[in-house]
């Protein structure tokens, strides 16, 4: 799957890996070359008190591949949740309008929320980007721990087991608190 977007920059620090202060280069599934021309890919990385708890970057591939492991009640349900919330078909064109491609404004407030990041002791963002690029479309965003909080309850056990086994065997960390593969 590829994606054209009109509006990006290059990977900002904020997107770059906190283990090797670099961008992030491989993807933490399948080893692909995430810098690659063309190569699409997402970024999630999640902080406690401005400290990074886990990150990784995921080529398209993989991701689509792992979203078929959550469970059709948790994908419905995370669906609902987020189109309850979010204009997804809107919010790229008014962010552009709003605040151009400058990142830490599409990050400064929750997603769901509207809470400032400032304000938030857990917080997660996302990224999609294209080999060098990230780019501005329904990502960047950030999403606060309450909506973490939320999404949690809306997991199956089914989709709690896959992302414990994700967690472990791609983080190689006990699922966190408020991991959520969005």
């Amino acid at each position: 799957m590829n994606y054209r977007c009109d509006h990006f920059c290059p990977v900002p620090e904020t997107f770059w890996s906190f283990e090797t202060e670099a961008p992030f280069n491989r993807c933490s599934v399948c080893d692909k070359d995430l810098l690659e021309p063309g190569t699409n890919y997402i970024i999630e990385k999640a902080f406690q008190r401005k400290e990074t708890v886990f990150e990784y970057a995921i080529c398209t591939a993989c991701h689509l591949q792992l979203r078929k492991e959550i469970s059709p009640q948790s994908q419905k349900l995370f669906e609902n949740y987020f189109h309850e919330h979010v204009d997804f078909a809107q919010r790229p064109s008014e962010m552009i309008q709003w605040h151009g491609i400058n990142h830490t404004k599409w990050l400064s407030h929750c997603l769901v929320k509207g809470t400032p990041i400032e304000e938030c002791e857990e917080y997660q963002i996302y990224g999609m980007c294209i080999d060098k690029d990230l780019v501005f479309m329904e990502m960047p965003f950030m999403i606060s721990e309450a909506v973490i909080e939320d999404l949690l309850v809306l997991l199956s056990d089914e989709t709690r087991g896959f992302l414990e086994n994700f967690s472990d065997r791609v983080l190689g960390i006990d699922m966190p608190k408020g991991f959520v593969l969005i």
